[in-house]
């Protein structure tokens, strides 16, 4: 009994990685498997409901081959093995464009749920629709139900849009407080040599007046 155990926890773990051999190529197919998967459940997507089945089959068979490779199993094709991973990943990339095909028609026929199973399924690049993701989740916050990562991305990049609007009111607000500040001080200046100037015309107006005294004060003598 405890040997069947062990021997379980050891699948699990070997499961819970990928084959270390062809890794570059494989790493993409298996990683890419369960959301591939899930696109069985999506009724748009119906049609190839059956190749998508017979694909995780043909790639869960390939995986266990890699870890037998990898573990010294002369018995399994290393040759073959990549062949095999060669013919998935073409297949995995025309999933991928199928899915990439039928996410821009949702956003374009306003299709909620298929936005959502398409996002939820993982199988959309987040990064690669950014602008059209956040928009449309914007539009349809209310009808969309997003798993948590999905949802974390979108309110991020919310956030920081938030935070850039904020930052560029405030420094809209700086400008235009600096504005009028200098506008103040322009003023000021204009008030204070209009000032200066009433000042310099009194006082000479008062050296004149002293020296038209002076001059009658000399005459009268």
């Amino acid at each position: 009994m405890k040997k069947i155990v062990i021997l379980s926890l050891l699948s699990l773990t070997l499961f819970a990685k990928n084959p270390s051999v062809y890794s570059q190529l494989g790493d993409t197919i298996y990683n890419n498997s369960a959301a591939i998967e899930k696109l069985a459940e999506i009724e748009e997507l119906s049609l190839y409901k059956k190749e998508i089945q017979e694909y995780i089959e043909d790639v869960n068979a390939t995986k266990k081959d890699g870890f037998a490779i990898e573990s010294g199993d002369k018995s399994v094709d290393e040759a073959l093995y990549l062949k095999k991973l060669r013919e998935l990943y073409k297949k995995d990339r025309n999933f991928i464009r199928v899915s990439k095909i039928s996410f821009e028609e949702s956003m374009q026929n306003d299709n909620v749920m298929l936005f959502e199973q398409l996002i939820n399924s993982g199988i959309i690049e987040l990064d690669e629709y950014r602008e059209s993701i956040v928009e449309f989740y914007t539009l349809h916050r209310d009808e969309i139900s997003l798993s948590q990562e999905p949802k974390l991305y979108i309110e991020e990049e919310l956030q920081q849009r938030k935070s850039a609007v904020e930052a560029r009111e405030a420094a809209t607000k700086r400008g235009s407080e600096a504005q009028r500040i200098k506008w103040l001080r322009e003023k000021d200046k204009e008030r204070q040599e209009r000032k200066n100037k009433l000042l310099e015309e009194e006082l000479h107006q008062q050296k004149r007046e002293i020296r038209e005294y002076q001059k009658g004060e000399l005459l009268g003598s």
